[in-house]
């Protein structure tokens, strides 16, 4: 995994990406609540997963709340996503 890795989609957009597996495909983001509050705000998030999916990407989505107050499940989260990915890889992420 790298942190905050800049990543460029079929449609030529740029987009940083809060953590990523690059041979798994995946990404992870963390939102909190004030930089997500909004419609507009939540509205960019659903286009920026559309553009990541169509990418070949797979997007994972934790709140901060949730990896402050409960790390061991966000961490399982992720690792379950990871498991999973390799599992169903053609080539075994």
């Amino acid at each position: 995994f790298s942190f905050n890795q800049t990543l460029r989609s079929v449609h030529d957009k740029e987009y940083i990406v809060d953590l990523v597996w690059p041979d798994g495909k995946l990404i992870v983001e963390v939102d909190g609540y004030t930089f997500h509050n909004s419609p507009f705000a939540f509205g960019q998030d659903r286009h920026r997963d559309y553009e990541l999916l169509i990418s070949g990407y797979r997007v994972l989505r934790l709140t901060h709340e949730e990896i402050m107050k409960d790390t061991t499940r966000a961490i399982a989260k992720i690792r379950d996503s990871v498991h999973f990915l390799k599992k169903n890889s053609p080539h075994g992420a």
